[in-house]
Order: C-alpha cells, then sequence, then structure tokens
C-alpha cells in the first residue's frame, strides 16, 4: 500500500508520497497540500490494481522525442507515408507548440487548443492528418506505459471534404491524348482505359504486358525528389483485362519507345529513358495537353482512373468486376463509382420488388 509521510519544514509543511511499483521499486511523489497526497496515494493504488499503472518518469520525455521513437520503430511504413509523417511531424508534432513538452504533461485540452490554432491557418486536409499522427505517435507511448490514456483520443477535428471523381469522355480523352508527345500517347489510354495508377503504369515492365492484359505487381513513388519502386497500393498484384485494341497500341508503343527482347524493360519512359516521374508528367505533360485541348476545368492525371471506372460501367463490367480490375476493395467501389453502375443497381431493385409479390 501506499503510505504519506508528513515533512515540516521552516516556513511550510509537506508530504511525500511513497509506493511501490509493479517492479518492486520505491517510488515518491511530493505535494503541498494533504488532501492532494491522498488522492494520490489512493490513485496509484488503484492504478496498480487495475493494471494501468505507468511510471510517472517514463513520460519524462518530450512529444517531438516520443515523435522520433514512433518513427524509428515504425518499420512498416510505406515511403511516401514516412515521407509525408516526417514532414508534418517536423513542421507541427516536433516543431508545433507542444514538441518541447513531456509527453506526461500534455492533456486533451492542450491537444484540442493545439489543433485549433493550426485549423486558424491550415486546411482541414493538413488537420486532420496532423491530428492522426499526434495520435499515432501517442498510443506508442501508451502501448509503451509512458502515459495512459492517450490524450489525443476523442479528439474531433473537421473532416475535409472528398472531391467528388471527375469522369472525361473519350472524346476528351482522345482529346488530351494528341496532344501530349507521342510517347505519352500510350500511356494516357492506359490510365484511362486499364485503370492504372500513375505509379503503377510508371513501374510497368514489358514482361507485364501480355496479348489479354496486364500483370500489376509493382507502383513507384515519387519521393523527396526520388522514384522508389515497390509493392503496390494495396500491397496485392492484379492481373487487369485488356481489350485489343489498347494491346495493339502498346505492342506498337513497346517496339517504338522500349525493348519487346527485354522482358525487365519499362514500357513507359520519360524522355531520358528512366522512369516517368509524376508530378513532371502532371506539370510540364499532362495538365498542358488538356489546356491545349480546351478541356475545363482542367483534369488531374488521377481522373482518369476515375473515367476508367466509368469506361467500365459503360461496357457491362459489374461493380465487382471493376473493382478487380482497379484493384479497389468492393466497400470503395461502393462509395465512390455506385452511381455509374445503374444496370446492375437496377438489377437488385427489380429483385427486391418481388419480394413484394
Amino acid at each position: 500500500m501506499a503510505w504519506i509521510e508528513e515533512r515540516k519544514r521552516q516556513h511550510r509543511t509537506a508530504y511525500k508520497v511513497y509506493w511501490r511499483d509493479p517492479a518492486g521499486k520505491i517510488r515518491t511523489k511530493t505535494f503541498t497540500r494533504s488532501a492532494d497526497a491522498k488522492r494520490y496515494a489512493r490513485e496509484v493504488e488503484h492504478r496498480k490494481d487495475t493494471g494501468s499503472y505507468v511510471d510517472p518518469a517514463a513520460g519524462n520525455i518530450t512529444l517531438s522525442e516520443a515523435f522520433d521513437h514512433m518513427m524509428a520503430t515504425a518499420t512498416h511504413l510505406r515511403p511516401t507515408t514516412r515521407e509525408l509523417y516526417a514532414m508534418h511531424g517536423r513542421l507541427y508534432i516536433a516543431g508545433g507548440s507542444l514538441g518541447d513538452r513531456p509527453i506526461r504533461s500534455i492533456g486533451k485540452a492542450d491537444v484540442r487548443t493545439f489543433l485549433a490554432d493550426l485549423s486558424a491557418t491550415k486546411g482541414a486536409a493538413t488537420v486532420d492528418a496532423v491530428k492522426r499522427l499526434l495520435h499515432r505517435t501517442l498510443e506508442v507511448a501508451v502501448e509503451e506505459d509512458r502515459i495512459a490514456p492517450n490524450p489525443a483520443h476523442g479528439v474531433r477535428v473537421e473532416k475535409a471534404s472528398r472531391r467528388d471523381p471527375r469522369f472525361l469522355t473519350e472524346a476528351e480523352v482522345a482529346a488530351i491524348a494528341d496532344e501530349v508527345p507521342e510517347r505519352y500517347k500510350a500511356l494516357v489510354w492506359t490510365l484511362a482505359v486499364a485503370g492504372l495508377r500513375i505509379g503503377e503504369a510508371s513501374a510497368l515492365k514489358v514482361k507485364n504486358v501480355t496479348d489479354t492484359s496486364i500483370r500489376v505487381v509493382e507502383s513507384s513513388a515519387e519521393v523527396a525528389g526520388r522514384k522508389i519502386t515497390g509493392p503496390t497500393k494495396t500491397g496485392q498484384s492484379r492481373t487487369v483485362d485488356i481489350p485489343p485494341e489498347l494491346r495493339k497500341m502498346l505492342r506498337d508503343h513497346i517496339t517504338t519507345w522500349s525493348n519487346a527482347f527485354a522482358p525487365d524493360a519499362l514500357v513507359f519512359t520519360g524522355p531520358d529513358g528512366g522512369q516517368i516521374r509524376q508530378n513532371g508528367f502532371r506539370q510540364r505533360v499532362f495538365q498542358p495537353a488538356a489546356v491545349r485541348a480546351g478541356i475545363t476545368p482542367t483534369p488531374t492525371v488521377h481522373d482518369l482512373r476515375h473515367t476508367a471506372a466509368s469506361f467500365m460501367a459503360r461496357s457491362g463490367f459489374t461493380l465487382l468486376e471493376a473493382a478487380s480490375q482497379l484493384g479497389h476493395s468492393a466497400t470503395t467501389m461502393t462509395a465512390r463509382y455506385s452511381h455509374v453502375f445503374p444496370s446492375e443497381r437496377q438489377a437488385k431493385a427489380a429483385r427486391l420488388g418481388e419480394l413484394i409479390g
């Protein structure tokens, strides 16, 4: 049991709480009021009984140190995610108003104030991302018995509004394809028909293009100006069925711009022969071509992936078939694209009507 020792000094009285931690080591904490000391003694014993005891000294590390530790031990992060975490951590977690605070001193009110101040200067998407990163950092501290509970848990911020998917017509895709340099025409149609992500297309190799399909096994991200090739966004490979017209276009493209006799050669390359860089393709190739084609508002490269979903719907693909082609989960497809698959929904609605009869 915890015990309290009263210590009288020249001008005041102090109350020192003693207790043994779960490892048997004696710990102490001093208070100026008897009531505070008694309350703390009861809390310590309660936490020991319920298994929620945390060594006060373990929470002395600063939030900045806790963030560095979280990053060092998070070995499973994708390169793009790690880069984003590092940027947000540098600017807002370690570099913010709470960065130098011991994590044990950070309460829920501090988290709310920090995020409210951030909301005054940053958009909802940034605030939401920083809040989730702060929660993740402090959750590691909870798991390691440095603090309890997580002061960021349950704190809500405004969610960023998600941009509605935009679908281009085949005439608009053709107009963009006609405006880009010749080496990128097949890339535009591959993104719009097969629905590959631009990172997947930039990592595509000759050996993964067959007479009937594209095998998507890798993706290449652009991180801090460097290209890093690794698993796909979902971590799983997939086979995308393609029409004969696209296969012929790819075959001609490989003959001209790649090497049909080198299985590991990249299908799509930049002017220097290396991997396509997403930012450069978007800013210097795709969007200027869309402007020249007179398409307003100017579409994004990712809009071609949305367009592929709409083309698949018009061609008779079911929602699940399109999800398989795009590498989406069925729930993601339902949430974002179900309205472009009306025939499937109407058939299901008709079956519901049979229950009435």
